[in-house]
């Protein structure tokens, strides 16, 4: 492992070892998504499925529960690292795990104890019985595993830091294709939609944790006396630092992911479906994007840290160029073929109106280079604007969609985010990004 400033190539090498490493990973990623869809909607039955769905959004809304520790973890790994600290290095890994840990516990207690208590059967508008039955056990398994992942993910937050993030992407794919394997043989038994939930999801985070233990034994030299290094103060400014991904993260429940129950509680579960294949469909788009993309978080925080601030603007202007062009092209693509696609995929079960697909197309290309500046930010530390903007969003996004959605169904999701997303987020960054100190032209360290 090498600590301290990096040349520019170096940076380079280990942004496209993770993006090659992440292409693998997403590729059985999508290749579980393609076999998967299919498969468990056929089994499944629209409302069943809608359900999971509904049920996994409802996760996702609670995202945010590690307080944003894990990306605060991440930035204070990067900056460690470009400054050559090994010291504080050991001591935010020790604070940020033991931080994740305690907060995995008390969450994972606080959900057993209220889950007997909310109506989840009217939280996902069901109506027949066997979907009413496997409601609170699908909805147990899930969530006791989103507890368990807060702590298992931590390690690749760490090795995303380092700018390893090419391990875990390595252990991500075999866990994909592993819990798609998994979830194939629950659907050939005919097992409940409660074991469909923990193939899907429960053996992935096996892999994951074993990566956290092969990842510890290849590091021993660093991580030694990795237990007694967590620090109070080094705890509170990953947390302080986390506090503020903690509330981008919530913003981005409150603004993307609640989606599903909008449209679950306005047209009923049987409708989530129509919404919900078409924007797994365009997700791939982003999906492939964020491949490139994500290795960039540590390599800014790095750079910025030692100093190199015009591969940081270079690599800002080269990174939005190539995502707006790719991001276009792909979008414009499935637009235009995305019914034929559909049917091919998932037959004639979920029809999607032009206008949907339309939408979702130019959705997609505002979100992948918002993608890109978010990753420049993130890396940057550029996070209170952030939490600004986002929060103006995730209010306003809201309140269009829910009078949207009655009125022009489900394509009334992609069409209020596109109408809150340039008026909330594009203009106000527009004005933001070039006013950052160091994205002004500077003499550059020697």
């Amino acid at each position: 492992m090498r600590f301290g400033p990096q040349t520019g190539d170096e940076r380079h090498r280990r942004i496209a070892l993770s993006a090659i490493a992440a292409v693998f990973a997403k590729v059985m990623g999508l290749l579980g998504i393609v076999v998967s869809v299919p498969a468990a909607l056929g089994y499944l039955g629209p409302e069943r499925f809608g359900m999971w769905t509904t049920f996994s959004s409802a996760i996702a809304l609670v995202g945010f529960a590690d307080l944003g520790i894990g990306n605060g973890l991440l930035n204070a790994v990067a900056e460690a690292k470009g400054r050559g600290d090994v010291s504080r290095l050991r001591q935010d890994i020790a604070s940020g795990v033991a931080s994740l840990t305690a907060i995995a516990v008390v969450l994972a207690c606080v959900f057993l104890a209220v889950h007997p208590f909310i109506p989840w059967v009217r939280l996902a508008n069901i109506q027949s019985d066997q979907a009413a039955r496997e409601a609170g056990p699908t909805m147990l398994v899930l969530g006791l595993l989103f507890c368990a992942g807060i702590v298992t993910t931590a390690v690749q937050r760490v090795e995303a830091g380092l700018q390893e993030a090419y391990i875990a992407n390595v252990w991500q794919a075999v866990g994909s294709l592993l819990g798609l394997c998994s979830l194939l043989t629950a659907v050939h038994l005919r097992a409940g939609l409660p074991w469909l939930a923990f193939a899907q999801s429960g053996v992935p985070l096996v892999v994951t944790s074993l990566n956290g233990a092969v990842f510890y034994r290849r590091r021993r030299d660093l991580f030694a006396g990795l237990l007694h290094s967590a620090a109070a103060d080094a705890a509170r400014r990953i947390v302080r630092r986390g506090l503020l991904f903690f509330v981008l993260q919530l913003n981005f429940a409150i603004g993307f992911t609640s989606d599903n129950l909008i449209v679950s509680q306005a047209l009923g579960a049987q409708s989530v479906a129509m919404l919900s294949v078409p924007v797994r469909m365009f997700a791939m788009i982003g999906t492939i994007v964020m491949m490139f993309l994500m290795p960039l978080w540590p390599a800014y925080g790095e750079a910025l840290a030692s100093g190199d601030r015009r591969w940081v603007r270079q690599t800002l202007i080269r990174s939005l160029a190539a995502t707006a062009c790719a991001s276009a092209l792909a979008a414009a693509a499935l637009a235009m073929f995305g019914r034929e696609i559909l049917a091919l995929w998932v037959g004639h079960q979920v029809e999607a109106p032009t206008l949907l697909l339309v939408a979702l197309a130019a959705w997609s290309v505002l979100e992948c280079c918002g993608s890109a500046l978010a990753m420049f930010l993130n890396g940057c530390n550029v996070v209170r604007e952030q939490v600004v903007v986002s929060t103006v969003f995730a209010l306003t996004s809201l309140a269009i969609k829910i009078v949207l959605v009655p009125r022009l169904g489900v394509a009334g999701i992609p069409i209020g985010t596109i109408c809150a997303y340039v008026v909330t987020t594009v203009i106000p960054y527009a004005l933001i990004v070039p006013r950052l100190s160091f994205m002004r032209a500077a003499p550059e360290p020697a």
